[in-house]
């Protein structure tokens, strides 16, 4: 069985957000969560998703940098 990963159409990634920015109008509204306190969340989530990235960036070039000093790469 072969997996195949599908690439999303450029109307299903904006109807994602626009789900996306409905749940946290909802969120606003209905829950009486602040905006600031929302934007504070968005922010520290952004920051904890850009050191993962930079973290398996970092991986992947010692990985590479190790392959290439014992040779097994090849």
């Amino acid at each position: 069985m072969k997996f195949v990963l599908k690439r999303n159409s450029k109307s299903s990634i904006v109807g994602i957000m626009l789900a996306c920015l409905a749940f946290l109008a909802a969120a606003v509204l209905a829950w009486d969560v602040s905006v600031s306190s929302l934007l504070e969340s968005l922010l520290i989530l952004l920051i904890f998703l850009v050191v993962i990235m930079v973290a398996a960036a970092v991986l992947v070039a010692l990985l590479k940098l190790w392959c290439y000093l014992t040779g097994s790469g090849e």
